[in-house]
């Protein structure tokens, strides 16, 4: 068994979730799988994230205090996390063309998808802290409601794809 599956499990499964909330808190995603996915648009733009956890920052009763320290943290994160992404325009069309080629360079596909898994690794671990800085901002009590908030969001959505 899985640390993931020990936690999920036993009495850690409210802070589990409570982990999970809170990335949708920073609003990279409609939930903790988007939290992570390609940044296509302005998803992780700083006005973006923030909008999003301006919403859920609201349901959870967060003070003007709480409010300024996480628009903080999504600014710096999203600062950082801007040339990543940068870096990682035009892999589409490299990829494109090379399979395209009249000879196909697997090494040279290889690279391309190395390089763009190393990119994304750096925006996830980047993500994962200001996740956790922005969880340490709320209560506990918050934390908790965002759980609560994350579990109903999923039940809605898991139900409509039924």
């Amino acid at each position: 068994m899985t640390n993931i599956q020990t936690i999920a499990r036993g009495k850690g499964r409210k802070l589990l979730l409570a982990g999970l909330s809170a990335v949708a808190l920073l609003g990279a995603a409609a939930g903790a799988t988007h939290a992570f996915a390609m940044p296509h648009g302005d998803g992780w733009s700083a006005e973006r994230m923030e909008h999003r956890a301006d919403h859920m920052l609201k349901r959870v009763d967060a003070t003007p205090d709480q409010l300024t320290k996480v628009h903080a943290i999504i600014e710096a994160a999203a600062k950082d996390v801007a040339p990543i992404k940068a870096s990682l325009k035009g892999t589409h069309e490299k990829l494109r063309a090379l399979l395209a080629a009249p000879k196909l360079d697997t090494a040279a596909i290889e690279a391309l998808r190395a390089q763009r898994v190393a990119a994304m690794d750096q925006i996830s671990r980047r993500m994962t802290t200001a996740v956790e800085d922005a969880a340490n901002v709320l209560t506990p009590e918050q934390r908790q409601k965002l759980a609560a908030i994350d579990t109903e969001h999923g039940e809605h959505h898991h139900h409509h794809r039924q």
